[in-house]
């Protein structure tokens, strides 16, 4: 179960990203930098509502909330409203670098290394942050941009959050805790900001958990007394103390609060371990009962059975196993697992959500050809779904030659979720960019038109679809 969350949340964040800045600019096209921040604000809002309903883990909306916030910051530290003609081949992703970021988080789930909320050798900033895609200069010129205009804007309380974020994505732990100070100094009590805050003291300092880290966990603890990340850096700061009871204590009791297939027990149990020895204790006969796995809790038994035989996964030695490869190996192991989901779908062509697990998992590692052919299925069972249409159109963008117009197959997948959802805002868009392509300037003067309506007035993607609608001939 462990390896298709950690695809399903790899599969949204490449959602986010594929298609819109995959798209080629033309005469009469539009600047796609002010809508894709509207979008990227929609996404946001959908990741936090999907977060609530336990679609997923908090971490797993973190990792893919700070993604797209780094995504926002290239676009808004940069020129909002520019040249339609100007390229925006310096703010795509790379695939290889999504592909980097997909296998990281999925080691995040499976490993010990990885994915510990604040765990010291591998922090949240660390744990998404990903090999650029050859110019890392660009990102600390925006960084540097956003720090400018934070010197005139010290009341702009997100802007400082994304500030640290962006430092902490670079491991410049020290501006990173600075601009974590900026931004608690508007909202002394939010606790991600504290844990934001504390975690990069403690990195700043060598993985040392100093006493105004401590301070500051403390703090968190008192407004949250179930925040996962402090306790664990305060159990941390006892071990490091040389209080190895109350470290014990404090990571028992997190095990306890914890589903047994939280992606933090691989390192907890690390930990115990190893102060087990130092106090010479079983740890076996004193370890609390976690509580039960998120992915089975609300399933019947039998049912979660009959899932997990289905659909192969990672079991309790696979993970095992696991600790012990290289990166390559387990790499091996991973796609070996997807192999098996696509051997058994040869048998079983009508499984739906298996093919869509497909589909995501090819995603993931970068097989587009096959991820095409796997959502190509899901719409064969399920021809009028909409995210799957979608996917289906996305794959086709990102195999496509940018200097060309958009292809047909994808636009006419486009027409179709017209047909089925006529204001979804990422169909208008693509549509009406189709058509100044094709110099269809009256097509595409109806969709823009159309999205214009959709978007907040006098927001920044209203006033950009605004501007390149003025700039359409009058034909």
């Amino acid at each position: 179960m462990t390896l298709w969350i950690a695809l399903s949340v790899m599969t949204i964040i490449a959602a986010l990203f594929v298609i819109i800045p995959m798209m080629r600019s033309g005469k009469a096209s539009i600047t796609r930098d002010d809508f894709s921040l509207e979008v990227y604000r929609d996404q946001l809002l959908e990741l936090d509502g999907d977060v609530k309903r336990g679609l997923l883990s908090d971490e797993e909306g973190k990792a893919a909330r700070l993604e797209i916030e780094r995504r926002m910051l290239a676009l808004t530290t940069g020129e909002i409203v520019g040249d339609a003609t100007k390229s925006s081949a310096a703010r795509s992703i790379p695939v290889a670098a999504m592909i980097a970021l997909a296998m990281g988080i999925l080691s995040f789930f499976m490993y010990s290394q990885l994915g510990t909320p604040g765990v010291p050798d591998q922090p949240f900033a660390q744990r998404t942050q990903q090999p650029g895609d050859g110019q890392p200069g660009d990102m600390r010129v925006a960084i540097e941009r956003l720090a400018k205009r934070l010197a005139n804007e010290p009341e702009n309380l997100e802007g400082w959050a994304l500030l640290g974020q962006s430092y902490s994505s670079v491991a410049d732990y020290d501006n990173a805790a600075n601009a974590f100070q900026q931004a608690l100094k508007l909202a002394p009590e939010d606790t991600d900001l504290l844990m934001s805050f504390g975690e990069s003291l403690v990195l700043s300092s060598g993985n040392e958990v100093i006493p105004s880290a401590r301070d500051t966990f403390e703090k968190a603890l008192k407004i949250d007394p179930k925040h996962m990340g402090s306790r664990f850096y305060l159990a941390e700061y006892e071990a490091q103390q040389g209080n190895n009871k109350a470290a014990m204590d404090g990571w028992m009791e997190l095990v306890a609060d914890s589903p047994a297939d939280a992606p933090w027990m691989p390192a907890l149990m690390q930990r115990l371990t190893k102060v087990a020895e130092i106090l010479e204790v079983d740890l076996a006969s004193v370890m609390p009962k976690p509580l039960p796995p998120t992915g089975n809790a609300s399933e019947p038994e039998e049912t979660s059975q009959s899932n997990e035989s289905q659909t192969p996964g990672p079991t309790t030695e696979d993970v095992a196993a696991a600790k012990d490869l290289s990166s390559g190996d387990r790499s091996k192991m991973i796609g070996g697992m997807v192999e098996r989901l696509a051997t058994r779908l040869k048998e079983e062509p009508d499984d739906l959500e298996g093919w869509q697990r497909l589909a995501r998992a090819y995603g993931v590692l970068g097989e587009k050809e096959k991820a095409a052919l796997a959502n190509a299925q899901v719409t064969r069972l399920q021809p009028d779904n909409i995210d799957a249409l979608m996917r289906q159109a996305s794959v086709i963008i990102e195999g496509s030659d940018r200097s060309k117009p958009l292809p047909k197959e994808a636009i006419d997948i486009f027409d179709k979720v017209l047909s089925l959802k006529p204001d979804n805002q990422d169909a208008l868009y693509f549509t009406g960019l189709a058509a100044s392509q094709a110099k269809q300037f009256g097509v595409a003067r109806e969709r823009w038109n159309k999205l214009l309506a959709l978007l907040p007035k006098e927001g920044q993607a209203w006033q950009a679809v605004s501007n390149q609608l003025a700039k359409l001939p009058n034909q």
